[in-house]
């Protein structure tokens, strides 16, 4: 990794623009920094995360993000992480310190806040860095894993180019970072899950869109401008999701050789329960999944109707997909 470490405790790969993205508004995100600044990041979470950022403080603060990780060879592992948000992930990898965790996040100030919870809590195995991996300079075959959780789906609002151009540079930027036989692991929601087709606001805060002809997204997005997470409205649908399918083919694509599709339950960001994408392994497991709330009850209702019909894998809310070089 070629860039010069600042006084910051912050890697700077590449130019920074201040651009913005979050599941919060920028000056709430900036409050959070600064509270995490004087008092702590766990009182800044439970601060600017109350009430109906509630479901958003869980994933902050929970442990189930990374059980993904079992299902991978044991040992020690150079790891980079794609689009680290509130340092979530980077902390439970740097958890085993046998690993050495890169936190790759193009917000300046959630890198920040990655940077004081790895002080305050003295993780010794995490750097954290500012820059766009799309152009960052990262070094080849210098990872064991590479991680995009929640990451893939956004990439096309990274450029103009068409947005299925976008991903595929960023799966082929995370091909060429692992090392032969590294496995990339990407959460992400599936596109034709219960949950859009019944709708379940998509990556624009609009209805439906995901499931729309890519045509249709594009120009209904074009017409209502929507500004979700963003600053700017997006120039039409570029926050593309994708079957389980669709994922094999676009890495397979780039050169992975070996592809896992997983079902994550609840969801891809607090993968609670692993299993594997096949409708009889699906019909079994929610035969017997006890939920843990009204919502959790109402989509394991529906995953074991259609565990009935032989349509779960297909129709699953959420991936956690493993890829090996």
């Amino acid at each position: 990794m070629n860039a010069p470490i600042g006084t910051s405790r912050i890697i700077h790969l590449g130019p920074s623009d201040d651009s913005y993205w979050g599941e919060i508004e920028r000056d709430e995100m900036e409050r959070a920094l600064a509270l995490a600044h004087t008092h702590g990041w766990r009182v800044a979470v439970r601060e600017v995360l109350a009430g109906r950022y509630a479901h958003l403080r869980e994933m902050v603060e929970g442990d189930a993000r990374v059980d993904w990780l079992l299902l991978l060879p044991p040992g020690p592992r150079r790891i980079l992480e794609i689009g680290s948000g509130w340092g979530q992930t980077s902390v439970l990898l740097a958890c085993d310190p046998r690993h050495h965790v890169l936190a790759l996040e193009q917000v300046r100030a959630r890198a920040e806040f990655i940077a004081l919870r790895r002080d305050q809590d003295g993780i010794a195995n995490l750097d954290v860095a500012c820059g766009d991996f799309l152009r960052a300079p990262i070094d080849t075959e210098a990872f064991d894993l590479v991680t995009m959780i929640g990451v893939l789906e956004w990439l096309g609002l990274a450029s103009n180019d068409p947005p299925e151009q976008v991903q595929a540079r960023g799966l082929a930027r995370a091909h060429a970072a692992l090392r032969p036989g590294g496995w990339l692991c990407i959460g992400i929601e599936n596109r034709w899950g219960i949950n859009n087709l019944l709708g379940a606001r998509d990556h624009t805060g609009l209805r439906f869109t995901g499931v729309m002809p890519r045509p249709v997204a594009d120009a209904y997005v074009r017409l209502r401008r929507p500004m979700y997470r963003v600053e700017r409205a997006p120039a039409g649908y570029r926050t593309l999701t994708h079957s389980g399918a669709q994922l094999d083919r676009l890495l397979r694509a780039q050169g992975f050789r070996e592809v896992q599709l997983w079902v994550s339950h609840p969801h891809y960001a607090q993968p609670r329960c692993l299993v594997p994408a096949d409708n009889r392994a699906l019909a079994q497991f929610f035969a017997h999944y006890r939920p843990r709330s009204i919502k959790d009850a109402v989509l394991s209702a529906l995953m074991r109707g259609l565990g009935q019909i032989g349509l779960a894998a297909q129709l699953a809310p959420h991936f956690i997909v493993l890829a090996q070089r």
